[in-house]
C-alpha cells in the first residue's frame, strides 16, 4: 500500500474528512437554533445538548488533557491496525500497518512545530503546512463527539430516521464557514448514532456517512467502540479496542531528532 493510501486511510478512519475536519475546535458564541415552534420537532440545539449531557458533563469532557487509542481498521484494503496518541491543544501521532505487512507501516505526526511522516523504507520527511494545518482542527471522532456544540453555530432539527432499528432526530448542523454536517441522535439515549456530510472534491461531490456503535463509559465520559465510515461506497470497519484518558506524558510526542529545528548558538 502507498504512503498516500496509508495516509487517507488513517484520515478517514479519524473522521477527518469534508465539514468534520473544517468545523473549528474553538469555542464560539453561537446564535440560537431555528425556532422549532408548530414544526412538532424538538429543538435542534436542545437535542446536541442532550447528547453531550449524557456522554459526561461539562467538567468531565474538559478534563480530558491527552487520549491514547488502539484501533483495527478493516476494509477492502484488508484490516490495519492503527495506533493514535494525542495532546491538547493539537499533538497528534499516529502509527499504522496492515496486517502482514511490516513495509507498510508508517508513523505521522505533528508536535506543535513540525509535522513528519516516516515509513520503514525512507527518511522521514516534513509534511507541508496545509497538512500540519489539518491537526490543529482536531484529529480525534471521540472528541467530536463530545464538542458538537464548540465545532458548529447553527442546529435545526429537520426530521426522523431510523438506523438499524434506532429512532433518531436529525439535526442540520452549520459551522462557522457555512458547512453543514447532519447528526442523527438517538431518541431514546440521546447519543450520536450517525453522522453525514456532502463534500466537493475534484471528482465531484462525495457524501460520507459515519455510524457510531456500542457507546459505553470509557473514564470520565461515554465513548462509541466501533464506526462505520462509508465514502463513495467504499466501507470502513473501525473498531477502538483500547481508550485511555490523561495518561500521556507531555513530552511523548516529538518530531524525529533530524527535523527538528537546530537551537541558534547562543552569543558570548
Amino acid at each position: 500500500m502507498s504512503t498516500r493510501a496509508s495516509f487517507a486511510l488513517v484520515s478517514l478512519a479519524l473522521v477527518c474528512t469534508g465539514s468534520l475536519l473544517a468545523a473549528s475546535s474553538t469555542p464560539s458564541q453561537s446564535p440560537p437554533s431555528s425556532p422549532a415552534a408548530n414544526t412538532g420537532l424538538p429543538d435542534g440545539r436542545g437535542v446536541v445538548e442532550r447528547s453531550l449531557s449524557v456522554i459526561g458533563s461539562k467538567e468531565a469532557r474538559d478534563s480530558i488533557k491527552s487520549t491514547a487509542m488502539k484501533l483495527t481498521i478493516k476494509s477492502l484494503m484488508g484490516t490495519s491496525k492503527v495506533s493514535l496518541t494525542l495532546l491538547e491543544p493539537n499533538r497528534v501521532l499516529m502509527t499504522q500497518s496492515v496486517e502482514g505487512s511490516a513495509a507498510s507501516s508508517v508513523e505521522i505526526g505533528f508536535d506543535g512545530t513540525t509535522g513528519w511522516m516516516s515509513t520503514p523504507n525512507a527518511a522521514p520527511r516534513v509534511l507541508t503546512p496545509e497538512m500540519c494545518a489539518q491537526f490543529s482542527k482536531g484529529a480525534d471522532a471521540q472528541e467530536l463527539a463530545r464538542s458538537l456544540d464548540t465545532r458548529f453555530v447553527t442546529f435545526t432539527t429537520i426530521g426522523a430516521e431510523t438506523i438499524d432499528g434506532i429512532d433518531t432526530w436529525k439535526v442540520k448542523m452549520v459551522d462557522s464557514d457555512d458547512i453543514a454536517s447532519t447528526g442523527a441522535f438517538a431518541k431514546a439515549t440521546g447519543l450520536l448514532r450517525a453522522l453525514e456530510n456532502t463534500q466537493k472534491t475534484p471528482q465531484g461531490e462525495m457524501t460520507s456517512r459515519t455510524v457510531f456503535d456500542r457507546w459505553e463509559q470509557v473514564g470520565p465520559v461515554q465513548c462509541f467502540r466501533v464506526l462505520t465510515v462509508t465514502q463513495s461506497g467504499a466501507k470502513q470497519d473501525i473498531t477502538f479496542d483500547e481508550i485511555a484518558f490523561n495518561a500521556v506524558k507531555d513530552d511523548a510526542i516529538r518530531a524525529p531528532a533530524s527535523l527538528r529545528a537546530t537551537p541558534p548558538t547562543p552569543q558570548r
